[in-house]
């Protein structure tokens, strides 16, 4: 190794048989050059030779510390606190007697501070809604009117507040009216006893007939229960 073609200087390797070979002790900008021999039982043989001018050497810049955000503190804008308002509570449950085309609901009355008001809304499904009334905080009953005698509505009664609506309470009701008398009676006497026969109404008021009640009277006036 030397600093020009001319001026060589033996380098001392770690390992003198492997081909590889690190010098140490140079300075950075100037230019070296290597020469490398083998030797062996037939002497020395034709030195290899390369030049290479070393890099000065820049030290990397440091790295910066992390940036740390410190969010500014609240500035207080003026005015009254911001208030947190609660629900009312959850509707009382609803009970409801069917009319004709109409339907007649009523409710126990709870106490809320926080409900402004009730909403009664009904449903033929019990998702698509129909908007009833408004009524005021203190109802305890309401009417629903215009619909279908037969047809079971689903009614819900909502609380309704300042905050929003609270849990409501769902009914399902179906109006109708008295049924029309059964048709075709007839009566056929027997052994001490009457057989009587008949059809069901044409015509039930919308609401399924369950049973029927027979009465016995000897005037016509006063009845009673048949035995």
């Amino acid at each position: 190794m030397g600093s020009s073609a001319t001026t060589l200087n033996p380098v001392v390797c770690a390992d003198n048989t492997s081909n590889t070979c690190t010098v140490t002790g140079l300075v950075s900008g100037n230019t070296y050059y290597f020469w490398v021999n083998g030797y062996g039982l037939g002497g020395q043989g034709v030195p290899a030779i390369i030049s290479l001018t070393l890099n000065v050497y820049v030290a990397p810049a440091p790295t910066p510390p992390p940036v740390v955000f410190v969010p500014p503190p609240p500035t207080s804008s003026g005015g009254l606190p911001a208030a947190t308002l609660s629900f009312p509570l959850a509707a009382p449950q609803i009970q409801g007697v069917g009319a004709n085309s109409s339907v007649n609901l009523t409710w126990a009355n709870t106490k809320d501070s926080l409900r402004t008001g009730y909403r009664v809304d009904y449903s033929a499904d019990g998702q698509t809604w129909i908007k009833g009334l408004a009524l005021p905080p203190g109802a305890t009953s309401a009417v629903v009117s215009n619909l279908s005698n037969g047809v079971a509505d689903v009614f819900r009664l909502t609380p309704v507040g300042d905050a929003g609506d609270g849990i409501a309470s769902l009914a399902s009701v179906t109006p109708g009216v008295a049924s029309q008398p059964p048709v075709n009676l007839s009566a056929q006497s027997g052994d001490s006893q009457v057989n009587l026969s008949w059809l069901p109404p044409t015509d039930s008021g919308g609401l399924k007939v369950n049973n029927y009640v027979i009465e016995q009277s000897t005037d016509g006036t006063s009845s009673e229960l048949a035995q």
